[in-house]
């Protein structure tokens, strides 16, 4: 079952500065729900955008530049929510109660290339080039 959330991980100390470089280059992001993490960061939850999106480290889909302690927890990710106690001894909690704002529209994969088609097909009971079907040639 899916969370239908997609959540932007700032790790703390760093990540606000590589927020900020995203911030100046793409606008301020969403107001959405928010938390602070046990170890001094900020996850920034926002919906699931309805297509595949993985997970990243140091960088977001739909922008080019390294963001150094910014990952994204998507497909297959997992985080930590409150009132869970991070090993510092600190407690996750959230920082305010806002539904997940719709994620920013350039947060997404770039698409995958289409398949190329191969040409011709299999002649004879060896194939074109001499292999029997599925047969690897090394």
């Amino acid at each position: 079952m899916r969370s239908g959330v997609v959540v932007v991980d700032v790790d703390s100390p760093g990540g606000e500065a590589s927020l900020e470089v995203l911030e100046r280059e793409l606008g301020a992001l969403p107001q959405t729900l928010q938390a602070a993490t046990g170890g001094g960061g900020l996850h920034l939850v926002y919906e699931y955008p309805g297509e595949h999106l993985g997970n990243s480290v140091g960088r977001l889909p739909g922008f080019e530049p390294p963001l150094p302690r910014v990952d994204l927890r998507a497909d297959g990710g997992s985080i930590v929510v409150a009132p869970s106690v991070h090993v510092s001894g600190r407690t996750y909690r959230w920082l305010n109660d806002r539904p997940p704002a719709p994620a920013p529209g350039w947060l997404r994969e770039p698409p995958r290339p289409a398949p190329v088609p191969i040409p011709g097909g299999i002649t004879g009971a060896r194939g074109q080039h001499g292999l029997r079907p599925g047969s690897f040639a090394t």
